[in-house]
């Protein structure tokens, strides 16, 4: 696969109504994709069948030359207990909905658990986890498809210890993905979260070779490198400069960190810039540019060397 630079649609670009023309602008500003949110208002299941409508928007996307990855729903929690048999029901209908899009990537984030389970509760929930990843590998498979997993940021209930995310640390997403031991099971790595673990110590250093060549799609976004232990509003996030918020590069501390070689190996992963607001697509062309040339940067911080 020829190395793509694509962008996040927000939200609110994957309606029916409002796609065509977010494909258009992210078409004139250069990007080879778009990344496509299936969250709960876009996609839900009823009576076992997704709701999004995949064949319209293939064909919008193809209207418009343009590819996709697929970003599963971020409330998903494969860890839980309780839930877990509906998100593997979720899972699996993104995965028909991927196919049907003939989506390069489908992202996943792996789970979490309160911290007030006992360590042999925590263990067990993260071994159903794996054997639930297994399952979707295998269909995956089946449909020809790539599902990456996410590291995960600091969040509010990570800070404030009311959660156990182990997949904070980059290096617990290789060992899930080692453990599942499917081609169909890649490493999706986010910067803008690694950027805010790393910086606050709830993450070693991932570097070089350490993702062992697992990365097959990055995540690339800005933010400031400040945790918070409560959850805020996005303009009040923005206004104080906290937590994971999805910023245009240059905006705060990710170009530093890439520029430093502070990062792992990419190679040839598709890369997608994750500008969630709106807001950020004025002068898209101008960021897509910027994008180019930093993620030019990092894949050549390793060439040459082998894993």
């Amino acid at each position: 696969m020829a190395e793509m630079l694509g962008v996040m649609l927000p939200l609110s670009g994957n309606s029916k109504g409002r796609l065509g023309g977010f494909l258009a602008i992210a078409k004139a500003s250069g990007f080879d994709f778009v990344e496509l949110r299936l969250d709960a208002g876009e996609f839900l299941i009823v009576g076992g069948r997704p709701v999004f409508d995949a064949i319209d928007a293939r064909a919008q996307l193809d209207a418009h030359g343009l590819g996709c990855t697929v970003h599963s729903c971020w409330g998903l929690n494969l860890a839980d207990e309780a839930c877990r048999a509906a998100w593997e029901t979720c899972i699996f209908g993104t995965l028909e909905v991927a196919r049907t899009l003939g989506a390069l990537r489908v992202v996943v984030h792996p789970g979490f658990v309160s911290s007030a389970l006992s360590l042999d509760e925590q263990r067990h929930a993260f071994a159903a986890e794996r054997d639930a990843f297994a399952r979707i590998a295998e269909r995956a498979q089946g449909l020809d498809l790539v599902v990456v997993v996410e590291n995960l940021n600091p969040t509010p209930d990570v800070v404030a210890k009311r959660c156990v995310y182990p997949c904070v640390d980059p290096n617990e997403v290789v060992a899930l993905i080692e453990a599942v031991g499917s081609p169909h099971l890649r490493m999706v790595f986010d910067v803008g979260h690694y950027l805010l673990a790393v910086k606050n110590g709830y993450a070693p250093e991932f570097v070089g070779h350490d993702a062992k060549g697992l990365i097959a799609h990055v995540h690339l976004h800005d933010n400031l490198g400040r945790v918070t232990n409560r959850e805020l509003r996005y303009e009040e996030a923005a206004q104080a400069g906290l937590g994971d918020l999805h910023l245009p590069l240059g905006f705060g501390v990710a170009t530093e960190l890439i520029e430093s070689g502070q990062v792992p190996a990419i190679a040839g992963a598709t890369v997608n810039y994750e500008l969630m607001d709106e807001r950020y697509w004025r002068g898209l062309p101008g960021l897509r540019a910027a994008a180019a040339s930093l993620v030019a940067c990092w894949r050549s911080l390793h060439l040459g060397q082998t894993e």
